[in-house]
């Protein structure tokens, strides 16, 4: 047998709750970052948004997993790179992804190998979030 329905008063105090703890999430893991704090402000706006008007409990829930899926994937799995100087990229490894590397010994300091890899990856998921916000300035 299926789950009982939720009531809609329910569902939406949820909504609420992910929409305010997705913006939470956004503050701390782009602290000091206006460019990335405004396009993930107006993503995550534009998300809920394009959906205020869905009924259907069912699909309610289904969206509601995935705002909850990239709610830990930003706060375990960002990696910040602030330029130092021409030569020099500093990365932040904030919430489970630095205590992972701490826990791993390397002080949250990597390898200029292991810092290419990472931000190669990071290149590759991130280009088309950022590239529909050129277009806009961000």
């Amino acid at each position: 047998m299926g789950q009982a329905a939720k009531p809609p008063e329910l569902l939406g105090l949820q909504v609420l709750q992910l929409f305010k703890t997705l913006h939470r999430t956004r503050q701390q893991v782009f602290k000091n970052d206006v460019r990335a704090l405004e396009a993930a402000r107006i993503k995550i706006n534009e998300e809920f948004k394009s959906n205020k008007s869905e009924t259907s409990p069912k699909k309610i829930e289904e969206l509601m997993k995935i705002g909850s899926d990239v709610e830990l994937l930003l706060r375990t799995s960002v990696i910040q790179g602030i330029h130092t100087d021409h030569n020099t990229l500093n990365l932040v490894l904030s919430g489970a992804s630095g205590a992972g590397w701490r826990a791993m010994g390397r002080g949250g300091a990597l390898s200029p190998v292991c810092a290419h890899s990472f931000l190669t990856i990071a290149a590759v998921l991130l280009t088309p979030f950022f590239s529909s916000h050129e277009e806009n300035g961000y």
